[in-house]
């Protein structure tokens, strides 16, 4: 991958998505078809808490050869946020965990896997390493985050960080800008913004002044896993862990 690419890619994360559900098929975004969609029951219900909805990520993830189609929902989830994560990715991204927060609603996606592309989704996660795999219950989800004419699930699964959220200067977690929510409690900021905090925390300087400089920091990161780590490591010293109260580890 080229320089440019690896820092598009990790300055983009979350990645675009859809604003309504639709179908991933054999690396493609494509228009919803519930004639193509298996049996709810066959189907395991994720939460796309990060990146996960976006179909540059779920190709990157899955390939062109993967058949099984994946149903991609949208909607909303009540009494949560989602913040950014005390790490930092191979591929150089602050990645995305989910959050109690009363009174907030953020936009949620759900990724409905068969058992073969479950398993595939697992190998990208980094279970018991920087996440945990587990169910959710007893949440307030929109209709529209169920299949067909579906209510929306009584339980979900998803991956949760285990190393804590990133705080930001003011001490708090610092939500994703991407994603749409109301009623927020925290700041919220977009990919790059948050790796320009993270940088002036980490040197006590001021932010990158061009793009080029902050292009040249986030390449580093990339490319030198020591630095990744060194700055994980400092995250997580100094982390949050605002809970997740009704998560239920299964794995890691």
């Amino acid at each position: 991958m080229q320089a440019q690419d690896a820092v598009a890619r990790a300055l983009g994360y979350p990645y675009a998505r859809p604003a309504h559900r639709y179908l991933f098929s054999n690396g493609e975004c494509q228009p919803w078809q519930p004639e193509r969609i298996a049996a709810l029951s066959a189907l395991t219900p994720v939460l796309a808490v990060g990146s996960n909805a976006a179909p540059d990520q779920l190709r990157r993830k899955y390939g062109q050869d993967h058949h099984d189609d994946i149903p991609v929902t949208m909607g909303w989830l009540d009494d949560h946020d989602v913040v950014y994560g005390a790490y930092l990715t191979g591929y150089g991204s602050l990645p995305a965990t989910l959050v109690d927060s009363p009174g907030t609603r953020v936009a949620m996606a759900i990724t409905w896997l068969t058992e073969r592309a479950l398993a595939q989704m697992h190998t990208t996660e980094a279970v018991g390493a920087h996440t945990d795999y587990g169910v959710l219950t007893g949440l307030s989800l929109s209709p529209s985050l169920g299949l067909h004419a579906e209510s929306a699930p009584a339980q979900v699964f998803t991956w949760r960080c285990r190393l804590g959220e990133f705080v930001g200067a003011d001490g708090n977690p610092v939500a994703l800008q991407a994603l749409a929510a109301e009623r927020r409690r925290w700041p919220a900021l977009s990919q790059e913004a948050v790796q320009r905090l993270l940088h002036q925390m980490l040197t006590g300087e001021a932010a990158p002044a061009s793009q080029a400089a902050l292009s040249d920091w986030v390449l580093r990161n990339v490319q030198t896993p020591a630095h990744r780590q060194a700055h994980s490591v400092w995250m997580q010293r100094r982390c949050l862990d605002s809970g997740l109260r009704h998560f239920e580890s299964l794995a890691g």
